[in-house]
């Protein structure tokens, strides 16, 4: 209902100016006969006069208006008309002042040279509105209108030669008392003729451009009926002649207007839109339509002004794996993503608070007169239960999670921009910490900062040698033989000592240094296996993780293949492990693997269970092995749901032909189930920590021997449980 309203208005609005004069034309039109009378026979030459005065100042008006405007238009169209009204008024002055019962005008007065300035005035009119309308935009250069009105003159003054001097050579048009002769009537139905063919041209060109259609088409009505009382008077002084005269000039007045338009408001008008459009894309989010940073940061500066005893809550909120939905699934879809979550956020939210989108994947939020910190617990529990429910976007059904960062004002900051500050240090916080939702506290300062610079370490840490790769051994559950390796990074600062990969990989993958990084460790980890089979150890495999961002990228099996001649490895020995969450794109992930398969490069799936858990991408990619995570095997011995969960994950995988490895295998009785559960590979503090590639080579037959003694305990308690 408000949009019809809506639409009415703007009806209202654009066409409102048309009423008047058509009010006016009625009224005269209904009341003529009252009108004329009051006139009187004996006043029609100076009411003629008058009208005629009147169209004159219209048609100069136009043609000096056009003469103004062409240099900064250069249109044709404007050209055109003012050089048209020009010829219009010249021929508007000579008809007036050489008509019946006017004064000596070079020649004596009279209807016959009235009438054919008239007629000629009018067919001319007709053909070249016609010609405008048909011609097509387009730009001239500024001395033309000199020539265009030179031409206009010139052929006025043909034509006023050929009536004036040359009148008793022309046919009559029109006989007082008895009226228009059958050549007038024909010439003014050509007239009609051509006013009805650039009527259906203006209307079938109506959505074409700016041109202001409706005044163009009331302006040629008007002519239209004004050329049609023209065929039925008898006496140039009667009633007819008058009312025609009054449709003539309402014709005038409309094309004045439509010019006006053109050249005057409706560039006014664009650059009001132009500028009505930057003010919105100054404040507003385009994505979203949400307020913008900039829009929220002044509103938010005024409302503290304002009242600045008011207890006010900030929120900031992320989109929890954003960067890696969006790298894996396209920009597009991130997109659609940030729209739906944005929509989702307008309808939970109360009417109180404030919502806008700061950039990327956060939004902020404002709640006004904050009563306590209940109600910030009740808005983050609001929002926590609007993101259960899965959202579609391209036919994906996604779990979206939002981690929420919190400040009070004035508790947290007495200004906008150190509360957005301390808002961001807590949404970091909640971020590190797993956690929904996180209020800020003075102690996360110094964890901020050290992120800062450890952010800034980062980018000279591969240049300054600071990161190394450990190798933990994966065993064989039923010889006990160490079967690979997992390549596991480490940072060792040389102000803070050890950084561990929980702080430092996330801080690499949101910079994108985890490329660079990534492809070192890989370039790396090659050249060590190169190194072991030169000293004369059995060619073994090594696995490496990858980023999500490493994945992606289009040339990542060309740049793997690079490393593997450079070092001289066999692509067998190397095994490239993904997580579940870069699979969620099936059709992006096959492709991505598919290339890397064709190298010879194992895949594999680490921490399985943990993320999507979806046997839909364990059937469509091409995946050699699972590594159960840790968390599973943690509780093995004591919780049954892990024990299910485990003796599950290893059935579908062996029935697939899938081979699967536990990781976090530290005591000899998760070793002993995992064999009962035909789990041939174990990795794990049980046999031996992540240990540099020196210390590996020194212990790595030490370790293989205990391995196997493990193994053998193992085998040992299984076979007591099978006999039990």
């Amino acid at each position: 209902m408000k949009r019809v309203l809506k639409q009415i208005k703007d009806i209202w609005v654009a066409y409102r100016s048309l009423l008047l004069p058509f009010l006016i034309i009625a009224l005269v039109f209904i009341f003529r006969e009252k009108l004329y009378g009051v006139f009187g026979v004996e006043n029609y030459l100076s009411i003629h006069t008058l009208l005629e005065l009147s169209s004159l100042i219209v048609s100069f008006t136009i043609a000096i208006q056009a003469w103004m405007i062409f240099p900064y238009t250069l249109s044709n169209r404007h050209l055109f008309i003012g050089s048209l009204f020009f010829c219009m008024g010249l021929f508007d002055l000579f008809h007036a002042f050489n008509y019946q019962g006017m004064p000596f005008f070079f020649t004596e007065s009279s209807a016959h040279k009235a009438t054919w300035f008239w007629v000629v005035s009018r067919i001319t009119l007709a053909f070249s509105l016609l010609l405008i309308v048909l011609s097509p935009r387009k730009q001239l250069l500024p001395w033309k209108r000199w020539l265009m009105y030179a031409c206009s003159l010139i052929y006025f003054f043909i034509w006023s030669f050929c009536i004036i001097w040359k009148s008793d050579a022309l046919p009559t048009l029109a006989v007082d008392g008895e009226g228009t002769t059958s050549l007038k009537n024909s010439l003014e139905y050509l007239v009609i003729i051509l006013h009805l063919a650039t009527l259906l041209i203006l209307y079938f060109k109506r959505n074409q451009d700016s041109t202001p259609y409706p005044m163009l088409i009331v302006s040629l009505v008007y002519f239209s009926i004004g050329e049609y009382r023209f065929t039925l008077y008898l006496g140039v002084y009667d009633i007819t002649n008058f009312i025609r005269h009054c449709f003539k000039l309402m014709g005038y007045y409309y094309l004045l207007r439509s010019l006006y338009f053109s050249s005057v408001e409706e560039p006014f008008l664009h650059q009001k839109r132009a500028e009505e459009k930057l003010t919105y894309l100054a404040y507003y989010d385009e994505l979203t339509s949400l307020p913008n940073q900039r829009f929220f940061m002044e509103d938010l500066m005024k409302r503290l002004q304002k009242d600045p005893k008011q207890r006010l809550a900030l929120f900031m909120l992320e989109i929890d794996r954003f960067k890696m939905m969006n790298d894996s699934l396209g920009y597009h879809v991130g997109d659609q993503i940030v729209q739906s979550v944005a929509n989702c956020l307008k309808q939970c939210l109360p009417p109180k608070i404030i919502l806008a989108r700061m950039m990327g994947n956060q939004f902020v939020i404002a709640l006004p007169h904050l009563a306590d910190e209940k109600e910030i617990k009740e808005i983050c529990l609001l929002i926590k239960k609007a993101f259960e429910s899965v959202i579609q976007v391209q036919l994906l059904d996604l779990k979206m999670n939002v981690r929420i960062g919190v400040t009070i004002y004035p508790k947290d900051g007495d200004s906008v921009n150190v509360l957005l500050k301390n808002t961001h240090v807590a949404l970091n916080e909640a971020r590190d910490q797993k956690s929904s939702c996180m209020i800020y506290h003075p102690s996360m300062d110094e964890k901020a900062y050290r992120r800062l610079v450890l952010t800034n370490d980062l980018y000279r840490a591969i240049e300054n040698k600071e990161f190394h790769v450990l190798y933990q051994p994966q065993i064989d559950t039923r010889t006990g033989k160490i079967i690979a390796l997992e390549a596991l990074l480490r940072w060792d600062h040389p102000k803070k000592g050890r950084i561990s990969p929980a702080e430092f990989i996330p801080i690499a993958e949101e910079t994108g240094l985890i490329i660079s990084i990534g492809e070192w460790v890989i370039r790396k980890v090659c050249q060590q296996l190169r190194k072991w089979q030169d000293d004369g150890f059995a060619p073994m495999g090594v696995a490496v993780n990858l980023s999500t961002l490493q994945f992606y990228q289009e040339n990542l099996a060309e740049r793997v293949e690079g490393i593997l001649k450079e070092a001289g490895i066999s692509p067998f020995c190397l095994e490239l492990e993904i997580t579940e969450s870069m699979t969620i794109n099936i059709e992006q992930s096959r492709e991505a693997l598919l290339k890397l398969k064709k190298l010879g490069v194992s895949i594999s799936i680490d921490d399985f269970g943990t993320g999507y858990s979806s046997l839909q991408y364990l059937k469509q990619l091409a995946i050699d092995r699972i590594k159960i995570d840790q968390s599973f095997i943690r509780g093995l011995v004591h919780d049954q749901q892990d024990d299910v969960i485990v003796t599950t994950f290893i059935s579908i995988t062996q029935k697939m032909n899938i081979d699967v490895i536990a990781e976090g295998v530290e005591t000899i009785d998760q070793l002993s189930i995992l064999q009962q559960k035909q789990c041939h590979q174990v990795q794990g503090y049980l046999f031996s920590p992540p240990l540099t590639p020196e210390t590996l080579t020194q212990q790595y037959y030490e370790i293989q021997n205990k391995a196997k003694e493990y193994v053998r305990v193992g085998l040992n308690r299984k076979m007591e449980e099978i006999n039990k």
